[in-house]
Parts: structure tokens; sequence; C-alpha cells
């Protein structure tokens, strides 16, 4: 009987001896705060190889590799760890520099075991010499071409002469970007450095890859200047073409992004010889994006093809179709002053005028076809039609045959080009806060999806830019400086210390109403 009374309780005892949490009560949304370290925070004469953190609570670790951050880099990452539910262990696994002070920032790393809690912005200076660094330098970091705030972005010194660089070399102090973009790099030696930005993404702290956004400034930043630093972060156009990208649309359209703007693309069929079929291109304004239309479909997919521009073959891509081809061609319509503009989903063989009526009103309007001469997929329907009047095109089955032998079923598309009353305009004065800029400039309308909806160029930007016929709604502002004329703002290249054109945003929107004349006066610093 006292056996059996032993392992009766044993499984008790067990029990009680497990760490649960406390149920009930409101949630904890408390992050772990640092109590203290060995060695102590801000401390000089550092010799070892271990760091602990004590927290006021019990702790996990998560997204290591994206969070901790060495400043300056260390070859090897220490190995990290929880220890004891509250503490965290950072064992270093190569000795530190001397005379150096060593900043180490965890992030968001450490949080807490129950909640997930995470401690925001948590870091921890040490120094093996007998003093802290102090010299730093803030400053923050662009998209150059959104003008918006970089967030996440390492900020990286190089010694002056650094002969490896961002390329090849190990930085001698890094930092990352906050999610307004800005920087703050403290307990820095003094001296002159060579100052970059970089969006890393394979987390080497080096600028190797073609996607990777890259920002420098020109010459060197010399500590302890103080002054706050601009970067302008920007990809570079790559030194050889290739296919970024690549998809087949629902329609059967082959979809290339490309690096470059592309001067011959060809396609070749490599699992058919003799074969008849050809393709029809259809580019975007830059000329680096391709609808390429093949004539036949038939037995296409999982088709192989090399894939050449100007004669050098790039890839072999495999046609691979992933959504079923609508039967039906469709089409939407859009009115400009004497026409109306039909699109459809697929480029077109053929029209079948008498399957088309537009009426106005109540009367049925002649009209002209003109299929476009560019794109395909344009039909212009030419007749007189005024501002304000809304016209409605039916067309009937067949009257839509696209490359494919597919038709539409029957389409009402109504349209109305709005009147004056219905639009409005936007008189923008640019008031420079330090001196008159002179060059070409390129003035951008923006609406809330950052898409260009007006440009206008100029060369003088003391006379007021008038902008006429706007569809009410929600705009920004954004300045470019042309250098080169070439009418739209041009990237960076790091090894030619080439900055990308500048451009600025306007803070803020400017809202178009519809019958109203809005004024507004942009004041910036063109330096």
């Amino acid at each position: 009987m006292r056996t059996w009374k032993i392992a009766l309780l044993l499984p008790v005892l067990a029990g009680c001896a497990q760490v649960r949490d406390i149920s009930g009560g409101e949630k904890d949304i408390t992050p772990p705060a640092l109590l203290s370290a060995e060695p102590a925070d801000l401390s000089t004469g550092f010799q070892g190889q271990r760091i602990v953190l004590h927290f006021d609570e019990r702790v996990k670790l998560g997204r290591l590799r994206d969070q901790l951050l060495i400043s300056p880099p260390l070859a090897t990452l220490p190995d990290v760890r929880v220890q004891g539910a509250t503490d965290v262990v950072l064992e270093l696994k190569e000795p530190l520099e001397p005379n150096t002070t060593y900043s180490f920032f965890l992030g968001d790393a450490v949080a807490d075991l129950t909640e997930g809690n995470a401690a925001k912005d948590l870091s921890y200076t040490i120094s093996t010499g007998g003093h802290l660094d102090s010299a730093f330098v803030d400053g923050l970091v662009v998209d150059a071409f959104s003008g918006k705030a970089a967030a996440s972005v390492h900020v990286l010194l190089f010694a002056e002469g650094d002969s490896a660089g961002l390329r090849e070399g190990r930085p001698a102090y890094a930092t990352r970007t906050d999610k307004e973009g800005v920087f703050h790099m403290r307990h820095l030696r003094e001296g002159r450095y060579a100052l970059n930005g970089l969006r890393d993404q394979n987390a080497n702290l080096r600028f190797d890859l073609p996607n990777e956004a890259v920002a420098f400034r020109d010459g060197p930043v010399v500590l302890p200047d103080t002054n706050d630093q601009l970067l302008r972060l920007f990809l570079e156009q790559p030194d050889q073409q290739q296919v970024m990208d690549q998809r087949v649309g629902p329609d059967r359209d082959w979809r290339l992004v490309m690096a470059r703007p592309l001067t011959d693309l060809k396609l070749r069929d490599l699992g058919r010889t003799g074969s008849t079929l050809s393709w029809s291109i259809e580019a975007n304004a830059a000329g680096d994006s391709v609808r390429c239309w093949p004539n036949d479909t038939t037995a296409l997919d999982r088709q192989t093809f090399e894939v050449s521009d100007g004669g050098t073959v790039l890839d072999t891509l495999t046609y691979r179709v992933r959504e079923k081809m609508p039967f039906y061609v469709a089409a939407v319509a859009a009115q400009r002053d004497g026409e109306i503009l039909l699109q459809a989903t697929r480029p077109l063989a053929n029209l079948e005028a008498e399957q088309i009526t537009v009426r106005t009103d109540t009367n049925d309007r002649p009209f002209t076809i003109r299929m476009d001469s560019v794109d395909r997929r344009l039909t212009h329907l030419l007749l007189d039609l005024k501002a304000g009047q809304e016209a409605t095109a039916t067309l009937l089955p067949n009257a839509l045959n696209d490359i494919y032998g597919g038709a539409n079923d029957t389409l009402v598309l109504s349209t109305r080009l709005p009147g004056p009353e219905q639009l409005g305009g936007l008189t923008v004065t640019i008031k420079d806060t330090l001196v008159r800029a002179t060059g070409t400039f390129l003035l951008q309308l923006l609406n809330t999806a950052d898409q260009v909806m007006e440009q206008r160029v100029a060369t003088d930007l003391s006379h007021p830019f008038r902008l006429a016929g706007l569809s009410p709604g929600t705009y920004t502002l954004k300045l470019v400086e042309d250098l080169n004329s070439s009418g739209k703002q041009d990237t960076g290249d790091l090894d030619a210390q080439r900055q990308p054109e500048r451009a600025w945003r306007m803070a803020g929107t400017v809202v178009v109403r519809a019958g109203w004349d809005v004024e507004q006066t942009w004041e910036l610093d063109l330096r």
C-alpha cells in the first residue's frame, strides 16, 4: 500500500512544479524592460566574450537575422539565446578590436513570452578602450523617385580610402533607418568616411545584387561634422539586358519585364522547326515592358522559346498558361472630342461596322471606324460629338473579332465627355526659398496611386503653371530636375558617382473641385 501511495503522488508533485501563465485579468501590453547588463551599458574596458542582458520578465527571441545589427560589423555574428527565462546572452565568436566602441542593435527581436510585446529599438553599447567614442551623424533617406521616406534601409560608413568599399568591403559603422527614413549613428570615431545607404537583400552589408537600391553622399562626411545628411536611394540601370519577370496573361499575351529598354526583341521557338508562329509586340512608353501577342495559341502551352534582344541571347523561357482564356472579347469605352474610343481585351483582326450603332439622346449618330495603327486593341469611332454629350455604343454579337477567333457578346457601352462645369483647374506657383534654379524641370501632377496624370516641361520656374480640364479628385505635385532633357527622371550610377536626377515632392495634397480654379503655392528649397 505504501508503494502505491508514493506513485500516486508523483504526478501531482510534478504538476505543481510547472511554470504556468496566470490567466484572467487585463491583457498585458507592456514590452519587456532592460533592467541591467553585464557588463553595464556604456561601460569601457571590455575584454570578454560574453554579454548578458537582464529583463524584467520572461522573454523570447524572434527574427534575429533581420533585427540584430552590430556596429562596427563583425565577420561572425555572435550566438544569441535566452537563458534562465529573463536573460538574453550574446556569446561573441571573435575578439573585438582594441580601443573601439561597439553598439549592438537588437531592434524588435526581444519580446515578452506571453503576449509577444516587443521591446522597441533595443540597443547596447560598450567600448574596448578607456572611453566611448562620441562623434555622431544624423540624416534622412528618401526614395529618389517617389520622394517618400525609405524605412529599414541600412546606412553605412566606410573609412575614406577603403578600396573594397560598398561592393566588397565591410563598413566601419552601420545602422538602420526608422519608419520615417531617419537614421542616427552614435559613438563614432572621428575621421573622414564615405556615407552610403543600402536596401540589403541578402543581409551581407554589400551592394552585390541588381535588385538592391543604393545611395551615396557626394564627398566624404567629416566627423565630428554634425550636419544632417540626405541620402537619395535609387536602383541602378543594369549593365546588361535581362528578363526581370515574365507571365502569360489570361488573354494569352506574354508579358515580359526587362532590365533595360528593348532594341530588337526576338522570340525563337525551340520546340518546332519551320513554325509560322509570329508575335505582335506592344511596348510601354519606357520600352522596358512588353506584351507579346502570338498569332496562334494552338499547342503553345509549355513551349520553350529563346529570348534575344539586338541579336544577343538573353534567356530560355517557357510559355506557361495559368488561366483559362475568356471565350468572349470584352471592351471598355472612353470619350474624346469628336470620337469614342473602344479598347478590347485582345488585339482585333477585324470589325463589322453594321453590328455597331451609336446613339446620343434618342437619335442614331453616323460615324466612321478607324482601327488604331499602333495599338491593335484600340478602335476609334469618329463622329461629331461635343463635350457634355452622353453617347451609347451598342455592339451586337460578332462586331469585334480578335486574332484568336473570339468575338464579343452583346455590349452596351455608355460614355460622356465631361463639360467645363464638371472639370476643375489648378494653377501652381513655385517659390524657391533659397535661390532661383535654372535648367529644365518637369512638373508632374500625381493621383493617389502615384500615377502621372499631367506633366509640364519648363526652363523657368518663375512663371505659374496652369493645369486645366482636370477631373475632380485629390492630387499631389512632384518636380523633377531633368538635367539631360530626356523627359523623365533618370537614375544614378554608384561607380560613376552620378546621383539620380533630383526630385521634390510636395508635402500634403491639393483637392481639385468641379467648376473651381484652385491656386497652389509650393515653397521648396532647390539646393
